[in-house]
């Protein structure tokens, strides 16, 4: 059946509304290592990009996931969310994410863009996610790419700020057309 569709006066609001509600939902399930509630903002078509590695489906993600939550917590994402745009069953959400260990040092920070589409049953599920570092993690992290055993080669600091700007995109999000990395941990 699904939800009611909003008006076109209320759907920008109504839409980051939802999508930031994904996102307290996600936060949650990944703080308690609930893997079903951790998959559940993810299509199963997801295409999770990472820079300079191939592109991860849901089924790497999973993977990626499965490994973490076997291991000690030893970190925590904490995402803040710049902006959400929407209309109809498509959204983009652009974020930031900081990756901080027990004490509250920041051990990486990435920026995010996030393709959602709304499914049959209302709900809004990330189709594409493009990642790229502000920093990079510390050396021997384990990142979602190393876990899933899709790993690439690493991106220095230097290489990233030699990342052309395409003419058709402006201001910082533009790198996001350059790669991505994964959400570390």
């Amino acid at each position: 059946m699904g939800l009611p569709r909003p008006t076109a006066t209320t759907e920008g609001p109504v839409i980051d509304a939802a999508i930031r509600a994904e996102f307290a939902r996600w936060q949650a399930a990944y703080k308690n290592r609930d893997l079903a509630g951790t998959m559940a903002i993810f299509d199963p078509a997801v295409r999770f990009a990472f820079q300079g590695s191939p592109d991860a489906d849901y089924d790497a993600l999973r993977r990626s996931y499965v490994s973490d939550f076997g291991a000690p917590a030893a970190s925590e994402w904490v995402a803040t969310i710049d902006e959400v745009l929407g209309s109809g069953d498509l959204a983009v959400e652009f974020s930031s994410w900081k990756l901080l260990d027990r004490s509250g040092v920041v051990q990486a920070h990435n920026r995010s863009m996030d393709l959602f589409r709304r499914n049959a049953a209302g709900q809004w599920r990330i189709i594409r996610s493009l990642n790229d570092p502000v920093s990079p993690a510390p050396k021997g992290s384990r990142t979602m790419a190393t876990r899933a055993g899709i790993a690439g080669p690493r991106t220095s600091p230097a290489t990233l700020t030699e990342c052309p700007r395409s003419s058709a995109s402006t201001g910082p999000r533009s790198a996001a057309s350059c790669g991505a990395v994964s959400r570390e941990v």
